[in-house]
């Protein structure tokens, strides 16, 4: 189950991996976070983040209707009138 449609989950999702890499050290910027997600995207469960949820985060992030990065194919993101 994808969570596209729920901005809470994509801000839990965010936090738990922010709040991760600040803990381990790890300087934190839109590409280590981009690999965090990706990392866990990929089968990785890390403090309650689950694979379907980074995939989630991924996907709104990048604002794509399509990720073989990832192994999604999912509609459109974005509804009309809304800005990406």
């Amino acid at each position: 189950m994808l969570y596209t449609n729920n901005p809470d989950m994509i801000a839990f999702t965010f936090g738990r991996v922010i709040l991760r890499l600040a803990q381990d050290g790890t300087p934190i910027g839109a590409d280590t976070v981009t690999q965090a997600l990706i990392r866990i995207a990929s089968g990785a469960s890390v403090d309650r983040v689950s694979p379907e949820m980074a995939k989630s985060a991924l996907m709104v992030s990048i604002g794509v209707e399509e990720c073989p990065l990832i192994g999604v194919q999912k509609g459109p993101l974005w509804r009309c009138g809304e800005q990406a």
